[in-house]
């Protein structure tokens, strides 16, 4: 279906070519626009009916592993329905089941999943203190929606956490969303760290410093702060990401998950020879 067509259906608002003339017929393809449109949010809510019966089915059994097993398949069926009932695996009794529903959540890119982890964020504060682990797969799957409204809630006394594994997955999920919130978030807190303990948390800083602006300043804070306070009215984000170089890259994007997917890529390549 072209463009224009779409458009005189309604679909997609374009400034294609002026309105028809009063009783004009709708060009012939609108019908079949229209009726394309309908199946196809027919077939996306089945899909999904389908799934959140699966969920259902799944939760209900005793194997751990066989709960984790059916929110894993629905990660890709992005629908409200879905993630809802995604997110009530979140009160699950086992620890690997939440972990697993959070980390479903952040793959699900949708404002409802947004909330959830929000929501668990807030709700779980005091327990989450004490999980290290559950802690990570919260915080990452906050960044991976990718959403400002979150840089806030991430980078609230994100430096002060003693457990590196937690510091630095909420100022890398910070980073993660490339917004002029995040760097001047992250900077910021910087500000507020005092020397000494700024010192021992460049090693999680710089790489995302690195991701949001695209430039590198070095290992030393107040390289960095020099030049925010020379740069700050100015400085506009890159719209690509750099290339993280050496071990921080290797590290950024293994945390995220991102060499799983050049190794899924460079084998659909190999078979395609």
């Amino acid at each position: 279906m072209n463009l224009p067509s779409l458009a005189a259906c309604g679909l997609l608002l374009l400034p294609l070519a002026p309105p028809a003339a009063a009783g004009a017929s709708p060009p012939a393809t609108c019908a079949a626009a229209q009726e394309d449109a309908k199946k196809a949010k027919k077939d996306r809510d089945a899909e999904a009916k389908a799934a959140v019966g699966a969920i259902r089915k799944g939760m209900r059994e005793k194997e751990v592993n066989a709960r984790r097993a059916v929110l894993l398949e629905s990660a890709e069926i992005v629908h409200p329905t879905v993630i809802a009932e995604v997110a009530k695996a979140l009160d699950d009794e086992s620890v690997s089941v939440r972990r697993t529903a959070l980390d479903v959540l952040g793959l699900m890119r949708h404002e409802r999943s947004l909330k959830a982890l929000q929501a668990y964020a807030r709700k779980e504060q005091r327990a989450l203190a004490k999980d290290v682990d559950t802690s990570v797969s919260l915080y990452k799957s906050i960044g991976r929606q990718r959403d400002a409204s979150s840089v806030k809630m991430l980078l609230k006394r994100a430096l002060d956490e003693e457990t590196f594994e937690v510091r630095r997955a909420r100022v890398w999920a910070a980073a993660y969303q490339r917004s002029p919130e995040a760097l001047e978030g992250i900077l910021d807190a910087m500000k507020k760290t005092d020397t000494r303990r700024l010192k021992g948390r460049m090693r999680e800083l710089r790489p995302a410093l690195i991701h949001v602006s695209g430039v590198d300043q070095g290992a030393d804070a107040s390289q960095w702060l020099v030049w925010w306070s020379e740069n700050r009215k100015t400085f506009e984000i890159p719209t690509d990401p750099p290339k993280i170089p050496g071990d921080m890259g290797e590290l950024w994007r293994r945390f995220w998950g991102e060499e799983r997917e050049y190794e899924r890529r460079k084998k659909r390549g190999d078979r395609g020879r």
